[in-house]
């Protein structure tokens, strides 16, 4: 992956790391923790303060965005490939590690629906509390399922069915579930029209 920068990144670069660098600390924070990445093989930075930065991450075989992967299992492996996708995000917000890029792009399936990879870590913050509060774990969600929803191949019982995992019976005191659930679902919907506005938007 080729990715140039934004104005002002690269000073900031210099401070919190580059990029490439931190997917290759995430990808080992993910490692640490039992969740699945694509290995990163390689990267490089381009420029004294660097203005671009190319990672190459490792292929990963015999699978595919979880969105299609999933219309073709046969409906119980969907159900339960969709669950294994909540319990996994679950564990990551547990473990304090947030994906503020989380989308179909970034994270696949194995054809069998028994294995969730994880791709593109740069997005990765890790938490000093050693968690991820509730906001913003909706917000992870949000524009996790807004992607999805985007596509619209999955079902909404299904997309409902990763949330239900991914909620669990473990809960703090003092959540609201039907408030959070509410906001999940109005956030992926503006992350979806956000989608459309921008392909509207983009030159043919």
């Amino acid at each position: 992956r080729d990715r140039p920068k934004k104005a002002g990144r690269g000073l900031r670069d210099l401070f919190q790391g580059t990029r490439a660098q931190r997917a290759v600390e995430h990808s080992e924070a993910f490692f640490r923790r039992g969740l699945v990445t694509a290995k990163v093989t390689a990267y490089l930075e381009d420029g004294a303060v660097p203005d671009r930065s190319i990672l190459v991450q490792e292929r990963v075989r015999d699978a595919k965005p979880a969105d299609e992967v999933i219309p073709d299992l046969d409906p119980l492996k969907a159900r339960e490939a969709v669950a294994l996708i909540g319990r996994t995000l679950r564990r990551m917000h547990d473990w304090g590690l947030r994906n503020r890029d989380l989308k179909r792009d970034n994270l696949w399936l194995s054809l069998d629906g028994e294995g969730v990879i994880f791709l593109d870590l740069d997005g990765v913050r890790q938490t000093r509390s050693g968690t991820v509060d509730w906001e913003k774990r909706a917000r992870d969600l949000a524009h996790f399922d807004g992607s999805i929803l985007d596509r619209n191949a999955v079902p909404t019982g299904l997309r409902l069915r990763a949330l239900d995992a991914y909620i669990g019976a473990n809960l703090p005191a003092n959540l609201n579930l039907r408030a959070f659930v509410r906001k999940v679902a109005q956030l992926a919907q503006a992350s979806r029209e956000r989608r459309l506005q921008r392909r509207a938007e983009s030159p043919v």
